[in-house]
């Protein structure tokens, strides 16, 4: 058998200037990028103060917990809106905490404010403690008011609140 010859040939370019291309746009590929208008991120800033977590917010709004997370990185707005959110929620309950707190109404919600703004705690007398340290007592009186006992090195001190 006989080998068939190739040719090449050699194919001239024409010379193209400038002006006969033609700009075109890129299209990108992929889905669009998400973004949040003012409402959208007012709801988020709700959903936070009612204490739902990313997962919840990212499901109510209908994209995964993952876009919602760059969704915050590229928008600070949405972050700061979930920050604000949630810092609302706690003023609320701790001015209703404090309100019954100090309304001497709700001796255990007076007790459970003191036990985390000033560090106080129950002390039992079965407790094998020093002997330099403090003991709070708080207790209702005969007319309704709520006393308070110290004792601190067998000297007792009492207070009404």
């Amino acid at each position: 058998m006989a080998k068939a010859k190739t040719t090449k040939k050699k194919i001239k370019i024409p010379e193209i200037e400038e002006k006969d291309i033609k700009k075109t746009t890129l299209k990108s590929v992929g889905r669009p990028s998400l973004k949040l208008d003012s409402e959208q991120i007012k709801q988020v800033e709700i959903m936070a103060g009612l204490g739902l977590k990313m997962d919840d917010i990212s499901l109510v709004m209908g994209f995964s917990r993952r876009s919602l997370y760059h969704l915050c990185d590229r928008d600070e707005r949405i972050m700061e809106a979930i920050k604000r959110g949630k810092a609302k929620a706690y003023s609320k309950v701790a001015k209703t905490a404090y309100e019954l707190a100090t309304s001497g109404k709700h001796l255990a919600m007076t007790m459970f404010w003191l036990k985390c703004q000033q560090r106080w705690r129950e002390v039992h007398p079965d407790d094998n403690s020093n002997s330099n340290e403090v003991t709070f007592r708080t207790k209702i009186g005969e007319k309704g008011q709520i006393m308070s006992e110290t004792t601190t090195d067998n000297k007792t001190e009492k207070d009404e609140l």
